[in-house]
């Protein structure tokens, strides 16, 4: 593995099941390190995202901002999970949203157009990026269904168990922005669990 982070390498070996030299082709890309300070931004609206990024350490918020001025929380990013706006990488225009780091955040990057390029090329890598597509996609239907058609205390008690480092990592009212519900709400259910 030289050098690699191991999590960085069992996602692409694992999820792709790419060879050792596949994997090691892809991993050697992932080369740009990036630090960010405790609520700077790894991207916002006004600019255009060129990498994919790998969380080694930290946590961000995924959120966008409604004409009103309102946040709402579409996510969360944390040590060992990927990060950055996916849709800026695909359309090639600016960010849709902000993505913040909530904790001093180290983060590895690798060039967007690096890994089309080598997907090209690589059957099981290209297989892993389909892969990574479906599971986000399925992500964000299976949070949708959960808002409307889960009570506040059963979208808690999924999250809780899906993610329950989340609690540790996030402000409360992050989460309960992401919950669709008030900080206060979040705290009434907590205290009854």
């Amino acid at each position: 593995m030289n050098h690699f982070p191991v999590a960085l390498y069992q996602l692409f070996h694992d999820l792709g099941q790419l060879t050792e030299a596949e994997t090691h082709t892809v991993l050697k890309h992932w080369r740009h390190q990036f630090q960010l300070q405790r609520w700077e931004y790894l991207s916002t609206p006004d600019r255009r995202d060129y990498y994919m990024y790998f969380v080694l350490a930290g946590a961000l918020r995924i959120y966008c901002v409604n004409a009103q001025g309102e946040e709402t929380c579409l996510g969360f990013s944390y040590t060992h999970s990927l990060a950055g706006s996916y849709p800026s990488l695909i359309t090639g225009e600016p960010s849709v949203f902000y993505v913040q780091a909530l904790s001093p955040c180290t983060l590895l990057g690798m060039l967007w157009e690096d890994f089309v390029r080598i997907a090209e090329t690589m059957p099981n890598l290209e297989r892993c990026r389909r892969i990574l597509a479906e599971q986000t996609l399925l992500g964000r239907m299976e949070r949708e269904i959960e808002l409307f058609t889960l009570t506040p205390a059963e979208r808690y008690e999924r999250v809780l168990k899906r993610s329950p480092q989340l609690f540790q990592l996030v402000p409360q009212k992050y989460i309960a922005s992401y919950l669709g519900m008030t900080p206060e709400t979040l705290s009434r259910i907590r205290r009854k669990r």
